[in-house]
């Protein structure tokens, strides 16, 4: 089964939903990008895939949405479940391949 994860990264003045390298959504907020890969990564779900949602900021990675784990509303309320600091995610990229 394949693993789809989803990044939203903070572009020049707008909002990037990204997976395995490529741009899926480009939106004017933090939150409508959240949204927007939390949909897709519950669509993937629903297809039999595991998939969740990271949010990639200057300081952090947060997983925020699991499929299968959090309900589609859970992203609204920036549950963390795994925070890294930046320096020790060096070797993560927002639109790397999910193994």
């Amino acid at each position: 089964m394949a693993h789809n994860r989803y990044f939203v990264v903070a572009g020049a003045g707008h909002w990037l939903v990204t997976t395995e390298g490529r741009s899926m959504a480009h939106v004017a907020t933090q939150s409508e990008a959240i949204n927007s890969a939390t949909v897709m990564a519950d669509l993937m779900g629903s297809m039999g895939h595991s998939a969740d949602v990271m949010l990639a900021t200057d300081e952090t990675l947060d997983l925020i949405w699991t499929y299968g784990v959090d309900s589609l509303a859970m992203p609204l309320a920036r549950r963390r479940l795994k925070s890294l600091p930046r320096g020790s995610r060096s070797h993560v990229r927002p639109a790397q391949r999910a193994l």
